[in-house]
């Protein structure tokens, strides 16, 4: 939710998006400790219900190393906290991921390691590393990130370079799928045309036909509930290849 929990005078609206998402099935959700700092007197309802979430299980939470490392003085401890109650309630998705970068840092990255065993999160994860940087990680981490986040859309088709994670056995979630798409591609639409779906239903479907989790945004609850609802259709091969296509 970095998107909007930066802005000043919509913290009800922060709120109101976890709690749509909770309420048609969303169970991953992305917040920032640097979001909840900016909230304007709003700070602790937008925490909590967060919280709440987590601790009940409805969440599974990540957050990016950089806010609870050094950007929330005097509120080290209450990071730190999220991250204990999520291991307790079992989420086995809260994570720490380090900045957006180039710099694989093997120092960083042990200060990722040492996180994830001491409990404060269950898996460790990167964003924009490429592949020679994962190989970077390893060589001087002793393992691989479980996770890399990148942007990722129709347009951005790489089959070398999921095969290059798969091969890692690193997990690739993209972001940014629909603003990196063009949702007029006659591909989409054909397809969207063919199953009676949206065409952000296609593009979402697609990323799950190619194993990459996705996280479509939206703060509309009907955008929310259509973004999860994609189980009821499966796109054809040559869908699939001509959705493709668009990444040539």
């Amino acid at each position: 939710m970095h998107w909007l929990n930066g802005q000043p005078g919509r913290e009800a609206d922060v709120e109101q998006v976890y709690r749509d998402a909770v309420a048609v099935g969303d169970r991953h959700a992305t917040g920032g400790w640097t979001g909840f700092n900016r909230q304007g007197g709003r700070e602790n309802d937008v925490e909590q219900t967060y919280r709440d979430a987590i601790r009940t299980g409805d969440l599974n939470a990540w957050t990016q190393l950089a806010d609870w490392l050094g950007r929330q003085p005097g509120r080290e401890a209450e990071a730190e906290q999220v991250y204990r109650d999520a291991v307790a309630a079992g989420d086995p998705n809260a994570r720490a991921r380090p900045p957006s970068g180039a710099d694989a840092s093997a120092a960083l990255w042990a200060e990722f390691v040492k996180a994830r065993d001491a409990g404060l999160t269950r898996y460790i994860g990167v964003s924009n590393y490429s592949p020679a940087q994962i190989d970077l990680l390893v060589r001087t981490g002793g393992e691989a990130p479980v996770l890399n986040q990148i942007p990722f859309g129709p347009n951005d088709w790489d089959a070398d370079l999921v095969a290059a994670h798969v091969e890692r056995g690193v997990v690739v979630e993209g972001y940014s799928g629909f603003k990196r798409s063009d949702l007029r591609a006659p591909a989409l639409v054909a397809a969207a045309q063919a199953h009676g779906v949206t065409v952000p239903q296609v593009v979402v479907r697609w990323h799950v036909q190619h194993d990459v989790v996705v996280i479509p945004k939206s703060m509309t609850p009907d955008r929310i509930a259509a973004n999860i609802d994609v189980d009821g259709f499966a796109l054809s091969a040559d869908e699939m290849a001509a959705i493709d296509a668009l990444g040539s």
